[in-house]
């Protein structure tokens, strides 16, 4: 029997670190929103915040793989 696999906190934080790539895409929307925004406005990143949305995800994940192990428990009875 083919075992589904969940999200895991590893694939997020595979996730998180390849921000690698993006700051000279980051570069290119905030220019545009810049444009967008007659330069009166950025766009700012805030640690603590995306920590908070971090954790929440976490949370998320648990309940989904919590969900999916229910799932094939009652499937299994």
């Amino acid at each position: 029997m083919k075992r589904r696999r969940g999200l895991s906190a590893l694939d997020l934080q595979s996730s998180w670190r390849s921000t690698s790539r993006l700051p000279s895409s980051w570069k290119i929307w905030q220019r545009w929103l810049n444009l967008e925004l007659d330069e009166m406005g950025c766009l700012v990143s805030c640690a603590e915040r995306s920590s908070q949305e971090d954790a929440l995800l976490r949370k998320q994940i648990e309940r989904y793989n919590q969900g999916l192990l229910e799932l094939e428990d009652e499937k299994r009875s």
